[in-house]
């Protein structure tokens, strides 16, 4: 393990970079960007307790997005067995990669089950893709009462009524339209929307969902993500879920400034 200091502007990893190593931020923020059609898109920020590039490191897979300093950086630099030996002392921090890395794993072999039973070969941009999908298996439906999705961007506003959606049952799964040559999602889609490239929404993008403890939005593997009241989950992000509280809770699919932005109202029962 090495502290490494850096400063306003420099870059902690760079997207397409081979991921040899993990950090942990001691101090300072950074925000994480992934270009998209030549254009750079903000997916979301990290700080102090975070770590960054532990799922390259431990998936074998090259960093997916760049992370770059916006004050100044210490942080605390891990190679992989150095990695592991420190969140075996963390019985929490240890659950919670192995979920992600069984969800993923579960989801590649579903990935490859239905390539095969199509008579199909998976080409290796598609299966690098559905390697890191998050997407659990089928859920038993739920039903609720006191959830309202409602639009906050005027995009939305189009397309979600101005009294909102009522979300009565869960698992309930946001995404995009797939084109005419792309295969449908995998997981259903109970709001499925249009876009346009370059896209925001993935086919199946988030959903909201029971978890320990109660309601969560649970990233599906999106290509960019989704904030949570302002926390970034998804693959590069600590986290593919983050929890939901009473009263009124933002969610934004696809990068800081998307235009899929909700507002999800939940009363308390």
């Amino acid at each position: 393990m090495a502290v490494r200091q850096y400063a306003v502007g420099e870059q902690m990893f760079g997207e397409g970079e081979p991921s040899v190593t993990v950090l942990q931020i001691l101090g300072g923020k950074a925000e994480v960007t992934k270009r998209v059609d030549g254009r750079e898109i903000l997916l979301g920020r990290v700080g102090a307790g975070e770590f960054v590039g532990e799922m390259g490191v431990i998936l074998n897979r090259e960093r997916g997005a760049t992370v770059r300093v916006t004050e100044p950086v210490t942080a605390e630099e891990y190679d992989k067995t150095a990695f592991l030996e420190k969140i075996a002392d963390d019985s929490a921090t240890a659950f919670q990669l192995l979920l992600r890395l069984s969800e993923r794993l579960n989801a590649l072999d579903e990935a490859f089950a239905e390539a095969i039973s199509g008579g199909s070969v998976m080409p290796a941009d598609v299966a690098e893709a559905v390697s890191t999908t998050a997407a659990p298996p089928p859920p038993t439906v739920e039903s609720v009462t006191g959830l309202v999705l409602k639009s906050a961007s005027d995009t939305m506003a189009r397309v979600v009524p101005p009294e909102g959606l009522a979300v009565e049952a869960l698992p309930f799964a946001v995404g995009r339209t797939p084109r005419r040559a792309e295969p449908r999602p995998r997981v259903p889609i109970q709001l499925m929307l249009d876009d346009q490239t370059p896209f925001r929404l993935s086919r199946a993008h988030f959903q909201i969902e029971t978890g320990r403890g109660g309601l969560r939005v649970r990233d599906l593997g999106s290509v960019l993500g989704t904030q949570v009241n302002g926390r970034p989950i998804g693959r590069y992000f600590g986290a593919d879920a983050a929890a939901l509280h009473d009263g009124e809770n933002s969610i934004v699919a696809g990068g800081d400034d998307s235009p899929f932005s909700f507002t999800l109202i939940m009363k308390p029962v």
